[in-house]
């Protein structure tokens, strides 16, 4: 057994992990502590239901989330360094954009917790997150990052809410690229 690949009895995780640790291994956090936790977060995804009922291509972009959401040291940052990075990997550009909002917006219990009702900033969060399954994701990496330590899921109605809304008034909005 090579000492540097990680193993999992999911096949399909220790797959991505080791292509990650391969192709890229200076874009996982080089703090140990940091990547303990980015595989700790992992474990915690992969046991829960709402991950295994999530599609090949979404768990994946879990799997690459959680190991680059603290490539750096910002939520804005760590999105702009993993966007790019991801662009070494077989993902389409769709993919690579719900990597990006999924770990920009990394800190949104945070970000939601600290507003105030209906506010900018939780409209905001909404719009990032209102694409596909998004929210549900985002809800699923911020348990399985603060499972152990918090229940943060405060403001989780207003927020859905929003989502639910904004995905089905289906609005009118000027088209924004990403990096």
């Amino acid at each position: 057994v090579d000492k540097n690949k990680i193993q999992s009895n999911d096949k399909n995780i220790e797959k991505t992990i080791n292509d990650m640790l391969e192709v890229c291994p200076n874009a996982l956090p080089e703090d140990c502590k940091k990547l303990k936790n980015a595989l700790k977060v992992i474990k915690n995804m992969s046991s829960n239901y709402i991950y295994n009922q999530l599609s090949p291509s979404d768990k994946k972009i879990m799997l690459f989330t959680a190991l680059l959401k603290d490539c750096d040291k910002t939520p804005k940052k760590s999105a702009f360094n993993a966007f790019y990075i991801l662009q070494k990997f077989d993902l389409c550009r769709e993919d690579r954009d719900k990597a990006y909002l999924l770990i920009r917006n990394q800190d949104w219990l945070k970000r939601v917790n600290e507003a105030e009702k209906y506010s900018e900033e939780i409209k905001s969060i909404a719009f990032d997150l209102h694409y596909s399954n998004l929210f549900e994701m985002q809800k699923l990496l911020a348990e399985s990052d603060l499972s152990s330590k918090y229940n943060l899921f405060k403001n989780e109605k207003e927020i859905g809410y929003l989502v639910e809304e904004l995905k089905n008034s289906q609005p009118l909005l000027p088209v924004t690229a990403f990096p």
